[in-house]
């Protein structure tokens, strides 16, 4: 051992295990070196130290972080930790999924490596205001996953520190970017029941269909923030399409009045197949490219949507929605309204039709009367004063 010990210039230290006089195992660090006289070396010193305890502690460290991590990593919910300067000391493994940003690229850096300035901006506002306050605090916050698409998140943000008094902000988050696209399609149909519901209780409370025309280009047009909701009903004996009633936007001139039905065949072709026609960029669109070119261009119109108004089996009118100033995408729930409204004007029609023949045959029943009345003359047969209805008519 002396021959090897020549050899080192420091003092050697290593580990190992012994057994015990009461037959334990021990884990020592021993710590050796030559001892000279004169220049010789005269034997090995050596120090133990008992490393049980903190061997002891080490591993239950170990499996403490193990157990922390198959719980974290294991969990639906993202988590993260920040220090006080916003820089990464944690992330778990469906944050690393989902955002596609490892442990080892975050660690040190701070949400504006990763994230657009805007959004990266916010939530690093909102963590320095938890370190602040040192309260914790549930937001929501819209950050994009791996592919772009933003999304939106429920997060629980908590101030803590460790045994060295180092501060942190940590998070947990879920995705309720799909809870929330339900929470608004049922504010949205609930919207579209209570306006169908308004534009019914017109119908009931008005036969005049003027009135309830205006209500529904108001209703219709507003809800949808266009800039202009038109209602065309066809005349065929004028051989055109008129403007019975429209909304229109602040600063918006408002549609012609009348075009004429020539200019419009193919369009009322397809309206009566399809029931609704929507053209997101009405510009580029071939489908409607002479009827952009003659009349939609001349009325600044970016996107048009129409919509049949139907009677029976006939469409003697339909809406025209559009927008002047930007491109609109129309959606499913845009057209599922605009659909109600049109069912809801289609029997308002119907009604003023009926309404108007009523009327039409109260006013003969009454004119019948007032000239039975009025004649001096009998009529031969029964009665004298029984006329033949056929023969007045």
């Amino acid at each position: 051992m002396l021959e090897q010990k020549k050899s080192e210039s420091v003092s050697t230290v290593y580990e190992l295990d012994i057994i015990s006089k009461d037959g334990k195992r021990v884990r020592l660090e021993v710590s050796t070196r030559l001892i000279f006289r004169e220049g010789k070396p005269l034997g090995v010193q050596g120090i133990g130290r008992d490393l049980t305890e903190r061997k002891r502690s080490e591993e239950a460290l170990r499996e403490s972080r193990a157990f922390f991590d198959s719980f974290m990593d294991n969990s639906p919910a993202v988590a993260f930790m920040k220090n006080a300067e916003g820089r990464y000391v944690y992330v778990n493994k469906p944050f690393e999924r989902l955002f596609g940003k490892p442990l080892t690229f975050l660690k040190g850096r701070t949400s504006f490596d990763w994230l657009p300035p805007i959004i990266a901006a916010d939530t690093h506002e909102h963590d320095l205001k938890i370190l602040r306050e040192g309260q914790p605090e549930e937001i929501i916050e819209t950050v994009p996953t791996e592919d772009g698409t933003p999304h939106q998140w429920l997060v629980f943000k908590f101030p803590t520190s460790d045994s060295s008094g180092n501060r942190y902000v940590a998070g947990v988050g879920v995705d309720i970017s799909d809870r929330r696209m339900a929470e608004e399609a049922l504010a949205q149909q609930a919207q579209r029941e209570a306006m169908s519901h308004r534009i019914s209780q017109a119908i009931r409370c008005s036969l005049d269909s003027s009135e309830i025309f205006e209500t529904a280009v108001k209703e219709l047009g507003s809800y949808l923030n266009v800039d202009r909701c038109s209602l065309y009903m066809r005349n065929d004996r004028a051989q055109c399409a008129t403007n019975v009633a429209e909304y229109h936007s602040e600063g918006v001139e408002p549609a012609a009045s009348d075009f004429a039905l020539g200019h419009l065949q193919v369009l009322i072709k397809a309206l009566d197949e399809t029931g609704v026609l929507a053209f997101n960029n009405a510009a580029v669109d071939r489908r409607i490219s002479d009827l952009y070119q003659n009349i939609l261009s001349k009325a600044n119109v970016k996107s048009i949507m129409y919509v049949a108004i139907r009677v029976g089996e006939d469409v003697p009118a339909a809406f025209a929605l559009s927008t002047t100033h930007r491109i609109r995408n129309w959606s499913e729930s845009d057209i599922a309204l605009a659909k109600t409204v049109a069912d809801q004007t289609g029997i308002a029609i119907r009604q003023a039709e009926l309404y108007q023949k009523a009327e039409t045959s109260s006013t003969r029943e009454a004119l019948v009367n007032r000239l039975t009345m009025a004649s001096p003359t009998p009529w031969p047969g029964n009665s004298p004063w029984l006329w033949s209805r056929s023969n007045i008519e």
